[in-house]
C-alpha cells in the first residue's frame, strides 16, 4: 500500500493547495483526453498550464512547453481517483521528499521534483527526451 494510500482517499491530504489544484487538473486532463487514468504526463502538463511557483518556472526555464507534451483522444469523465501507477508513485514520492524537507505538505514542486527522480515515469521520460536530465533538482 502507497504512503497516499494510507492517507486516505478523502482528499489530497499531505499536499498543498496548489499541489492538490494540480493533481486534481491532471485528473481532469487524462478524462478530457480519453484516457481511462491520470499519469505523470498530465500532471506534466497540468503544471505547464497554471503553476507560476519554483516548478513552472524550472520547467519555462528548460524551454518545455505544454504543445510539447499535449495528447488527444475522446473525452470521457474520470473518478478523482483514477490514477496510473507513475503517479501515484511520484504523489508517494512527493510526500516522502517534502517530509524530508520538514515541511507539513508536499508542493507542486516537490511533484517535479519526484518526476524527475523517477526514470519510469511517463513525464520523466517525457522530459529526458525533451533534455532535461532525470536527477536534476528544481
Amino acid at each position: 500500500m502507497s504512503i497516499w494510500e494510507k492517507l486516505g482517499f478523502g482528499g489530497y491530504r499531505g499536499f498543498s493547495r496548489e499541489a492538490e489544484q494540480l493533481l486534481q487538473q491532471a485528473v481532469e486532463l487524462a478524462g478530457s483526453f480519453g484516457c481511462s487514468q491520470a499519469d505523470t504526463g498530465h500532471l506534466l502538463l497540468a503544471m505547464l498550464q497554471t503553476d507560476r511557483g519554483p516548478a513552472g518556472r524550472f520547467l519555462a526555464g528548460k524551454n518545455i512547453t505544454e504543445p510539447a507534451v499535449r495528447r488527444r483522444g475522446p473525452a470521457q469523465h474520470l473518478d478523482r481517483h483514477a490514477m496510473a501507477p507513475d503517479l501515484r508513485r511520484t504523489m508517494d514520492y512527493a510526500l516522502i521528499g517534502a517530509q524530508n524537507a520538514h515541511v507539513s505538505r508536499a508542493e507542486p514542486e516537490h511533484l517535479l521534483c519526484a518526476m524527475l527522480e523517477d526514470d519510469g515515469c511517463t513525464a520523466g521520460l517525457l522530459l529526458a527526451s525533451m533534455g532535461v536530465p532525470l536527477t536534476e533538482a528544481v
